[in-house]
């Protein structure tokens, strides 16, 4: 093999060892964080907020490399929408990357935790000054059951049920041409 061949076979072995090198993250974020950290893997930040505005931050000059945000493993309650747009997006040729850490899994939950209940009567309990429109009620972890009053409609048993159903009978019946 010739000394040029040689030369430009090494030129190539640097090259993709170069590629192949994995850099370290740009930003980390984790359960145990804090968003006044730098967003390091020792000092992470505590949230995907700062995170996102942090790659801004280091957009603003262009990018020359891809940059990476890992989130590490572990629950995240938030207490409002992390809306990303095209200021998050990569540029001059270069990738935003978020990916979860490759131990465990990062779960994002939204919603507001609902304290200061007080018992109406029986099992029923009530929640007062409530600000936010409540779509979906978890209890330890399990959805639950709003209340309604009356407690009427569903059963196919109850009076009411029944008398709607015998009502409706003679006109199904003309419906279905029986």
């Amino acid at each position: 093999m010739g000394a040029s061949r040689r030369a430009r076979l090494w030129a190539w072995v640097i090259v993709f060892a170069l590629c192949s090198v994995a850099h370290g993250e740009d930003f980390v974020v984790a359960p145990g964080g804090s968003d006044d950290n730098p967003g390091s893997a020792e000092k992470p930040f505590a949230t995907l907020h700062k995170a996102r505005d942090a790659v801004r931050s280091l957009k603003k000059d262009g990018m020359t490399r891809d940059v990476t945000v890992l989130i590490r493993a572990g629950e995240y309650v938030l207490d409002e929408p992390v809306v990303f747009g095209p200021a998050d997006a990569g540029s001059d040729g270069f990738r935003v990357i978020y990916k979860a850490d490759a131990v465990g899994s990062a779960r994002f939950v939204g919603g507001l935790r609902a304290t200061g209940w007080t018992r109406h009567e029986g099992k029923v309990w009530k929640k007062t000054g409530v600000k936010h429109v409540v779509r979906t009620l978890y209890e330890d972890g399990r959805r639950g059951h709003f209340a309604r009053t009356p407690n009427r409609g569903c059963d196919p048993n109850e009076k009411g049920y029944r008398a709607w159903a015998q009502a409706m009978e003679p006109a199904i019946k003309k419906l279905l041409g029986e």
